[in-house]
């Protein structure tokens, strides 16, 4: 029995088996092996995977947001900020512009309250210029006909827009 021991082998005593090991041999076994990897990305290569696929998502989608996205115009006139665009259907122009209050806008009184909205085609319309930051105003239309023939090839359509007795020209870009 005490060959066994020292062999680290198992014997038989009446029927059964032991098992019988040492420890210093364990131990120096153990010390051969490689040391296990320390942190959080050394045990798990596809965790590295997962992340570099995000990291490269959200640089692409940076990428179209600053380059590649069809932009609207906007400009800023007398503390309210105007921004739209236009696209074709069929042989239609659609045109959109939203009328939005800066914070820092004097509200005045009586006819310095509207904006009137000149189009291509001589139609003009007139609304109330938001008072509110949050709740801004949209005008649309839609040019059809000669009107938008002439347009159809260009990249813009200009608007002619009278805010507190100013007329500005602002282009809405067309896609």
């Amino acid at each position: 029995m005490s060959a066994a021991r020292r062999g680290g082998d198992e014997t038989a005593e009446s029927d059964r088996f032991v098992r019988h090991y040492d420890r210093e041999e364990r131990l120096a076994l153990k010390q051969e092996q490689k040391p296990e990897p320390v942190g959080l990305f050394a045990r798990n290569r596809s965790l590295i995977i997962i992340l570099l696929d995000i990291v490269l998502v959200l640089v692409m989608f940076v990428i179209y947001l600053l380059f590649i996205r069809p932009g609207t115009a906007a400009s800023e006139i007398d503390g309210f900020v105007l921004e739209g665009g236009a696209f074709v259907f069929d042989t239609d122009i659609y045109l959109s512009l939203t009328i939005r209050r800066t914070t820092d806008a004097v509200l005045l009184e009586g006819a310095d309250t509207l904006v009137r909205v000149t189009v291509p085609d001589g139609s003009e319309i007139t609304d109330t210029l938001p008072t509110d930051p949050e709740h801004p105003i949209t005008i649309r239309h839609v040019l059809s006909g000669e009107h938008a023939d002439r347009f159809l090839e260009r990249e813009e359509v200009p608007l002619e827009v009278t805010l507190r007795g100013r007329t500005h020209t602002h282009r809405l870009p067309l896609h």
